[in-house]
C-alpha cells in the first residue's frame, strides 16, 4: 500500500543520522562525534534534525481504498493501455523507530500485509518492505553507516516518494522505483554504506560503496541492476554549517532491453542549521553520462533492396554533460514541518523510459498536534528525459490530502485523498489521470499518534 510505504519511508529519514547526533551523545567519550549538519551523498545522512526518541513500535492497521486510473500490462479493444478503477482492502503488519545501543543507533521501518484488489488487469498480493539504517562508532576517530532498503509491491497509485523532501538527502532512496506509469508487482533492493575517518575536530574524509536494483513484472518493462562507489571530504566550518566536496561513480544494466549507463559526477555541497528551526542543504555538480543502447536505423537503399527490410537497429555509443542540483529547506515548528525540494539528476528509469534525467520540485507539511489530530499534505511535479535509446519524456504530478485523529491511546483512524496525473510524450498520447481515496484504522501502542500520510 503506497500510504503506508510513505510512512515508513518517513520515519526511516526522520532520525538523526551520522554527522548529526552519535550514539552515546554527541562529543561523547569513545564517540567519532562530527557535529554540524549531515552530509549530503553519506549513508543515513539525511534525514529530519529530530531527537531520537521514538522507540521500536508494533503497529496493525486494516485500510478500505478506492483508486481509479489503474494501468496494467493490457490493451483495450482499441489497442490502447487498459485503465480501469477499483476498490480494494489491505490488512498490514510493522515495526518502526529507533533503538539506542551504546556505540550505535538503528532505526527500522517494516511492514508486510495482504492486498486484495477488486480489479481483473490489476493484481492482488501480498506486499512487503523493510527500511533498516544503521550507524556504529568504530573508534574515537572511525564510524560506520549503513542504509538498506528492500521490498516487494504490488503497484499502486504511484504518488511519487520524492515528494517527501528528506527522502532525496539519503543516497539510498535515489534508485527506489518512485515514478512507475504501471501498476504492476515490482521487487527492488538498495544499499549504501559509508565509512567515515576524523582527520581532525572540523575534517572528515568517507568512502561510501553500495548496489540497487528492481525486478519488474511483465517482459515489457526493463528491470535494472546498479553498483555505485563514492568518496568526500568535509570540513565543518562552525557549530551550525558544512561544507564538503565528492566524487562518485554509478553504473546501471538493464533486463529485457539492451542498454548500461555509466555516470561520472562531482559535486560540491553546503549544509546550514539555523537554531533548531530552519535547515537548510545545497548540492551543485556535473556529471559525465557514458551511455550504450541500441537505436533504429533507416538502412542505405542498396541495403535495404537485399535485405527486404527498410530499415535496422544499430549499436551506439554517447556522451552527454548533464548538471546535478539538489536543494532542501526544512523548517520545523513545536508540533508541525514544513519542507521543499528541488532536484535535477539522474534516475535509472521507470522501466518504459531507462537511464532518465529527473528534474523535480516538491513540498510537504505535517502536523502531529494538540488534542489527537495529525494531517499531512503533499504536494510534487516529476518530470523524467530518456537519455537512453529513443527521445522521450514523462511527467507525473501528484498531489495527497491525509488526516488521522486517535480515538484513543492505541488506535487511530486516518482517511487520504490523492491525485496522480502522468504523461508520456511520445506521440501515443499515453495520459494517466487517477484519483485515491481510503479510509484506514491502526492500532499502535504508544504516546505519539502514528503520522499516517
Amino acid at each position: 500500500m503506497r500510504v503506508l510505504l510513505l510512512v515508513l519511508l518517513s520515519a526511516f529519514a526522520a532520525y538523526p543520522q551520522a554527522g548529526q547526533t552519535n550514539p552515546g551523545g554527541q562529543g561523547g567519550r569513545g564517540t567519532a562525534g562530527f557535529g554540524g549538519p549531515a552530509v549530503l551523498g553519506r549513508a543515513a545522512g539525511g534525514g529530519l534534525n529530530r531527537s531520537p526518541e521514538v522507540k521500536l513500535r508494533f503497529f496493525a492497521s486494516v485500510q478500505a481504498n478506492y483508486d481509479t486510473g489503474l494501468t496494467s500490462l493490457a490493451l483495450d479493444a482499441s489497442g490502447k493501455p487498459l485503465t480501469q478503477s477499483g476498490s480494494g482492502m489491505q490488512a498490514t503488519v510493522g515495526v518502526t523507530g529507533t533503538k539506542m545501543f551504546r556505540r550505535s543507533q538503528v532505526s527500522l521501518a517494516f511492514n508486510g500485509g495482504y492486498r486484495h484488489v477488486q480489479s481483473i488487469n490489476v493484481s492482488s498480493g501480498f506486499n512487503a518492505i523493510g527500511i533498516i539504517g544503521a550507524n556504529h562508532v568504530l573508534s574515537r576517530r572511525a564510524s560506520l553507516s549503513s542504509s538498506n532498503a528492500m521490498g516487494s509491491q504490488v503497484q499502486s497509485f504511484s504518488l511519487a516518494l520524492a515528494t517527501i523532501p528528506a527522502l532525496a538527502l539519503d543516497p539510498v532512496t535515489s534508485s527506489l522505483p518512485i515514478n512507475d506509469l504501471i501498476d504492476t508487482r515490482i521487487s527492488f533492493w538498495s544499499n549504501n554504506s559509508t565509512l567515515t575517518y576524523m582527520l581532525g575536530p572540523r575534517l572528515s574524509v568517507s568512502a561510501s560503496g553500495g548496489f540497487n536494483g528492481n525486478k519488474r513484472t511483465g517482459r515489457a518493462l526493463a528491470s535494472s541492476t546498479g553498483v555505485s562507489a563514492r568518496g568526500d571530504i568535509a570540513y565543518r566550518l562552525g557549530r551550525n554549517q558544512t561544507i564538503s566536496g565528492d566524487y562518485s561513480f554509478t553504473t546501471y544494466d538493464f533486463s529485457n532491453s539492451y542498454g548500461n549507463t555509466a555516470i561520472h559526477q562531482v559535486a560540491l555541497a553546503y549544509s546550514l542549521s539555523i537554531g533548531r528551526a530552519w535547515k537548510l542543504d545545497l548540492k551543485g555538480g556535473g556529471a559525465l553520462l557514458q551511455n550504450e543502447g541500441l537505436r533504429q536505423v533507416r538502412l542505405d537503399p542498396f541495403i535495404a533492396a537485399i535485405l527486404g527490410q527498410p530499415s535496422g537497429v544499430e549499436a551506439f555509443y554517447r556522451e552527454n554533460y548533464l548538471p546535478s542540483v539538489q536543494v532542501n529547506l526544512t523548517r520545523t515548528f513545536g508540533r508541525s514541518s514544513i519542507t521543499g525540494t528541488y532536484q535535477r539528476g539522474i534516475t535509472p528509469g521507470n522501466g518504459i523510459l531507462l537511464t532518465s534525467r529527473n528534474t523535480g520540485y516538491s513540498g510537504s507539511y505535517r502536523y502531529t498536534g494538540i488534542r489527537n489530530w495529525t494531517l499531512g499534505a503533499l504536494a510534487s511535479n516529476n518530470q523524467l528525459d530518456n537519455l537512453l535509446s529513443f527521445q522521450a519524456s514523462s511527467t507525473i504530478q501528484s498531489v495527497l490530502g491525509s488526516v488521522g485523529y486517535r480515538l484513543r491511546r492505541d488506535l487511530q483512524v486516518n482517511g487520504t485523498a490523492g491525485y496522480r496525473g502522468n504523461s508520456l510524450s511520445t506521440g501515443t498520447a499515453f495520459n494517466q489521470r487517477g484519483m485515491r481515496l481510503t479510509l484506514n484504522i491502526s492500532y499502535s501502542p504508544g504516546d505519539v499518534p502514528l503520522a499516517l500520510w
